[in-house]
């Protein structure tokens, strides 16, 4: 049996130098005598010729060989073998924002409309949208003269603030008033006679009115826009506040909640990563395949975990009987709660605190709960000794911070900070390091040597601010 070609432990390609001597041989052999094939020789140069023209076919036949397997594919090939699993390539997706729309009440934003980040990003409406008390993240109001005995209130999904005017009411104290008993999440404030109210969530709006005496000067509805073009963007909370597509009536723009990042094509290295989880992402109704689905299918998901109880009583952690918990970082509340919808078993109930409703192809909607992980702010405090041989390079303790961030961040939902294994990756990418001391703290003040429990339901939250990096003396 060859030693080379399709073998028992996979492909063995022929290399050059074994072409070559394998035809000098057969020249040999053909002629009967010894033949000359220096490479000054007319036929050590034949030889040369023919035998790169073979290898590159050998070549061939490896790279067709590798292009069946995720492992070894690139490109294309890499999209076909996948394929048979289906595992198909992450295409480049957009980032997607709310921000928060003020104008003028009932003013239409359509789609398409855009706006611009301070790093000359552009974003789009993704559908037409308005500026209304039906959607409204925030409102100002004014009156006229007080009348004395009318009646003066504001309502906000369902919850009404109001006061009767007194003979010595003037319009100041009723707008303070009505800043009192609104919902929970708002607060209102009065500059110069006109009455702010504003909530904490800017993403979902709520439902508000106000009595017809009460005039509506300014409304702030949230509006989903996505990036004009593909990629990882990110932009800071209140960076993207210029509009572009100018209309009467609407009269600013800002992104006040976290922005859903979007990504690049996915890389060869990063599909063939992604490939590992195949199996569980291909499947429902199991933990490990909702989890996977939420990680890789979810725009804007950093990390996830997933609880089952499944006894006929409430578990430990307040989980009812029969039911699954997501804890999931990142990603748009209405898409986690459609991809849990999708990939969970009939019957089975969810647990969280964060809920959204959604609608099935007959149309009945279906309350999905799920819960976000409670950050763990982690201050490092590294120590490090230099090796008296081989020294630190100069830029050694940004370039340990930079290890550490990378990896702490790294981590997942309920993972636990292991210091020595931070350590160890400094070790691994920092020359010159004798050895180190680390130690971490959830305060700032109290530093320790003891590896940091975050908790099921927390995720380890790192800040360059937060790592201090020095070298002993």
């Amino acid at each position: 049996m060859s030693n080379y070609g399709v073998t028992t432990n996979g492909f063995s390609r022929k290399r050059l130098a074994e072409i070559k001597t394998d035809l000098e041989a057969n020249l040999a052999l053909a002629f009967g005598v010894p033949v000359s094939t220096s490479p000054n020789s007319v036929i050590g140069q034949l030889v040369g010729v023919a035998a790169a023209s073979i290898d590159e076919l050998w070549q061939a036949a490896e790279d067709t060989y590798n292009a069946m397997y995720p492992n070894t594919a690139a490109g294309t090939s890499l999209d076909s073998s996948a394929g048979f699993a289906g595992v198909t390539r992450l295409n480049a997706a957009k980032t997607k924002i709310y921000a928060v729309c003020y104008g003028e009440i009932n003013i239409t934003i359509p789609k398409g409309a855009q706006i611009q980040g301070t790093d000359s990003s552009y974003y789009e409406a993704y559908e037409e949208s308005r500026i209304s008390l039906d959607n409204a993240v925030s409102f100002s109001l004014t009156l006229g003269n007080v009348t004395s005995g009318a009646v003066y209130s504001v309502t906000i999904d369902g919850t009404t603030a109001s006061h009767t005017a007194g003979s010595s009411d003037t319009v100041n104290t009723v707008l303070v008033v009505l800043t009192s008993g609104l919902p929970s999440g708002w607060s209102g404030s009065v500059n110069n006679n006109v009455l702010t109210l504003s909530q904490s969530d800017r993403i979902n709006g709520a439902v508000a009115s106000a009595s017809t005496n009460l005039t509506v000067r300014s409304v702030g509805s949230p509006v989903v826009f996505y990036a004009a073009n593909p990629g990882a963007l990110n932009p800071a909370i209140g960076t993207v506040a210029s509009i572009v597509t100018k209309i009467a009536g609407w009269n600013g723009v800002s992104n006040e909640s976290a922005a859903y990042p979007g990504r690049a094509v996915e890389t060869d290295i990063a599909m063939r990563l992604r490939y590992a989880s195949t199996v569980s992402a291909a499947g429902t109704a199991m933990v490990e395949s909702i989890k996977a689905n939420l990680e890789e299918n979810v725009s804007g998901v950093t990390a996830a975990i997933v609880f089952e109880n499944t006894a006929d009583s409430t578990d430990g952690d307040g989980r009812p009987a029969h039911s699954i918990e997501a804890v999931v970082m990142g990603g748009d509340e209405d898409d986690i709660a459609a991809m849990i919808w999708q990939t969970k078993a009939a019957g089975i109930d969810t647990y969280g605190s964060t809920s959204r409703t959604v609608t099935d192809s007959q149309g009945v909607e279906h309350t999905i709960s799920f819960n976000r992980p409670t950050a763990v702010p982690i201050h490092l405090n590294c120590v490090v000794h230099e090796h008296a041989e081989t020294g630190l390079a100069g830029d050694a303790t940004q370039t340990i911070a930079e290890t550490l961030l990378r990896q702490g961040t790294a981590l997942g939902v309920g993972d636990d900070v292991i210091l020595q294994k931070l350590a160890a990756y400094v070790l691994q990418t920092v020359p010159g390091i004798s050895y180190l001391e680390l130690t971490g703290s959830t305060n700032g003040v109290d530093f320790s040597a003891t590896n940091i429990e975050v908790g099921v339901r927390a995720i380890a939250s790192f800040a360059a601010a937060r790592i201090e990096v020095t070298v002993a003396s």
